[in-house]
């Protein structure tokens, strides 16, 4: 207990104890103004108010945060949940979209802002996973029987899902080749007749 209170002892005075308080500030950044929770703590003896170190690492996480928010960029928790989806290690991931093992693991703490070309591929592959593969290859990287194994049920998922829609084109282009093939045989019965009757006439005005 005694190491707890000089932990959150105030620097300020050293008799009080520090208390842990969130303050939402607007932040402008790229043209919009957004609410960003700051952390921050109030000494209960001199009401100084101080940021641990602690405090200043999740402010800055926070900060790059909001301005991915801003640029319409995935959030740290995104990307992390796309690594996880596939079973990749950030070693893995960090062999396949670059940055180092320690420049990624920066992206899903929101250390650092990723730029908009690495943010489109991996949208890309969190899309279409198929994509992981072809990546791999390109890499050279070669990826866990477990990741693998997430690849193939995902494809197959995705054969799942599209097996309807791949269904109901095909039966349209039936009804559609259908209805072209009628068409075409009403316009030869039509031409048929239309050649009876103009042999008609000219036998008549004969």
């Amino acid at each position: 207990m005694r190491a707890n209170d000089d932990r959150n002892q105030c620097l300020a005075c050293g008799q009080g104890q520090l208390a842990d308080k969130t303050e939402y500030n607007p932040i402008e950044t790229h043209g919009q103004t957004l609410q960003v929770a700051l952390l921050y703590s109030v000494c209960n003896h001199c009401g100084a108010e101080l940021t641990t170190a602690a405090q200043s690492q999740a402010n800055k996480r926070a900060m790059q945060a909001a301005e991915k928010q801003a640029l319409g960029l995935l959030g740290g928790a995104a990307i992390r949940a796309l690594r996880k989806q596939f079973g990749l290690s950030q070693m893995e991931a960090a062999q396949l979209f670059g940055g180092g093992k320690v420049g990624f693991s920066r992206y899903e703490n929101d250390d650092i802002v990723q730029s908009q070309s690495m943010d489109s591929l991996l949208r890309l592959c969190m899309q279409h996973p198929q994509h992981l593969l072809a990546l791999a290859h390109i890499r050279q990287v070669s990826l866990s029987p477990k990741t693998l194994q997430h690849l193939q049920g995902d494809a197959h998922q995705q054969l799942l899902a599209i097996a309807p829609k791949v269904q109901q084109i095909l039966e349209e282009a039936l009804v559609a080749q259908r209805q072209q093939r009628a068409a075409a045989a009403s316009n030869d019965g039509a031409n048929e007749r239309f050649a009876v009757t103009e042999r008609s006439i000219w036998k008549a005005a004969a």
